[in-house]
């Protein structure tokens, strides 16, 4: 199981996206980022890239965001990425 710091730093990062509220219960914000198949952070940018009507460039950066950079890795290991 995951250590207590572990679930306290998550529920941390899930309180400031606002996925769930003081109490720790989840919002509405939550319930629809438990939906996406993505990172949280990534999900509330997608979830408002739509709302604000700007999906196409929105898509387009959570995809860039979602993988690890080529770049960030030694060059003897960049076939591994």
């Amino acid at each position: 199981p995951p250590s207590s710091n572990s679930i306290d730093t998550s529920f941390g990062i899930l309180k400031r996206i606002g996925a769930v509220n003081s109490s720790k219960n989840i919002t509405s914000l939550g319930v629809h980022l438990a939906n996406l198949p993505v990172d949280v952070r990534l999900g509330k940018m997608m979830i408002y890239a739509v709302i604000f009507g700007c999906v196409d460039p929105v898509v387009t950066i959570a995809a860039v965001m979602s993988v690890k950079s080529p770049f960030a890795a030694p060059f003897d290991q960049r076939d591994q990425v």
